[in-house]
């Protein structure tokens, strides 16, 4: 048995132990306008951290990916924080309880 090491690139926040994946997806299914936005969990087979997305990419160890500067334009944050707050609303959240969105460089290990 071998072991997966990978890195995931996000930029959005980190959700509540208590939130399952289903209700993510329910929150982003009931709005047309979220439909950019994921989810992610990244941590160790004892324990992690999920994520709610407005951009991800992952690369395996060994396998780099590489990140057009267009990608990660400044300007895309304030539509994606925006995008966030809305989903965060759908889980039935109160806005003032929201973490402050930013990028995440998250490891992975499994």
């Amino acid at each position: 048995m071998g072991t997966q090491t990978s890195a995931s690139l996000i930029y959005g926040i980190a959700l509540p132990d208590d939130i399952e994946d289903d209700q993510v997806d329910a929150a982003i299914n009931a709005n047309s306008y979220l439909s950019d936005l994921g989810h992610a969990w990244a941590g160790t087979w004892s324990g992690g951290t999920r994520y709610l997305t407005a951009y991800y990419r992952d690369a395996d160890l060994g396998h780099p990916s590489a990140i057009s500067a267009d990608e990660l334009h400044p300007v895309q944050t304030d539509h994606w924080d925006a995008r966030l707050r809305v989903a965060w609303g759908g889980l039935g959240r109160r806005s003032e309880d929201m973490p402050a969105p930013g990028w995440i460089l998250a490891a992975n290990c499994a």
